[in-house]
């Protein structure tokens, strides 16, 4: 039986600064942390998402995540590439107008056109960012540990880490939504259910 752990949580310190094609950037992603499935970690980068921000805004603030893919920055950070999990507070309408945005940013798909930004197969044998987008409702109701959120790459539901559905039903945990998304800076000790 595999153990489950949120190992590292945090909000204020989940900015990176890097650099693109000489222009200074910063991702600020809601959240960041890191899940913990027996001896494999999952780094995941929170967005939560409100519904307020139209599809070019989307768009940029996906293509931020693609460059940071391609960084510098990020391969001195040497790390896999972290998931993406984007949270919305609507329906699954706006789900697949989010990952229909991470694919036209570049960020959840193959490379796009500008050399040296975007890490992908065809360039760097590296792939994509993963983008897993999921409504709170769904999150609520059936946890993290069931196929509820959508690859943005490929438009099937998954489960957001390797090895949760494989889990036995009686070892498996659940990550409140609700806690993964309201609490400050502090570590969740009891978000685990």
């Amino acid at each position: 039986m595999q153990s489950h752990c949120l190992a590292v949580w945090e909000e204020s310190e989940s900015r990176r600064h890097f650099s693109c094609h000489s222009r200074p950037r910063v991702l600020v992603p809601d959240a960041a942390g890191v899940y913990l499935i027996g001896d494999q970690a999952y780094k995941v980068l929170v967005e939560s998402d409100t519904g307020t921000r139209h599809r070019k805004s989307l768009q940029q603030k996906f293509a931020v995540f693609r460059d940071y893919a391609g960084s510098r920055a990020y391969r001195q950070d040497r790390v896999r590439l972290p998931l993406v999990l984007v949270v919305t507070s609507r329906g699954d309408e706006r789900v697949r107008d989010l990952a229909a945005a991470a694919v036209e940013a570049g960020a959840a798909s193959s490379p796009a056109s500008e050399p040296g930004c975007v890490v992908g197969a065809a360039l760097t044998n590296r792939p994509v960012m993963t983008f897993l987008i999921a409504n709170r409702t769904d999150l609520e109701r059936h946890g993290l540990h069931r196929p509820v959120w959508l690859d943005a790459a490929t438009g099937q539901r998954r489960c957001c880490f390797t090895g949760f559905g494989d889990v036995p039903k009686s070892a498996r945990m659940r990550l409140d939504a609700r806690v993964m998304l309201r609490r400050g800076s502090e570590q969740p000790q009891d978000g685990l259910v």
